[in-house]
């Protein structure tokens, strides 16, 4: 996998860490997975020291949008990744 599988983006455009995480932690079987549990780990390491999560990577288009910026924290990202761990991690 390459280093933009890695990035935290939004939107959903490439099959990416935060996707793939949000989509799996909605089918329980998955939960109980090894490399789904590291993929939240993973996840969980780039959330910020304020408990916020920032756009690793942007697409042009939505620069005006919160999670289109790299310098800010992103409201939405963050939704998005603690509801990705909250998910993944209820027992199955």
């Amino acid at each position: 996998m390459g280093s933009t599988w890695d990035k935290v983006q939004y939107p959903f455009v490439q099959y990416q860490l935060m996707k793939t995480a949000d989509t799996l932690a909605q089918i329980p079987v998955a939960r109980k997975d090894a490399r789904f549990q590291e993929m939240l780990e993973r996840l969980e390491a780039k959330q910020g020291p304020d408990g916020k999560w920032m756009a690793e990577g942007v697409n042009k288009p939505y620069s005006d949008f919160d999670f289109g910026q790299k310098k800010h924290p992103s409201a939405w990202i963050t939704f998005l990744a603690t509801r990705a761990l909250l998910r993944g991690r209820q027992s199955a």
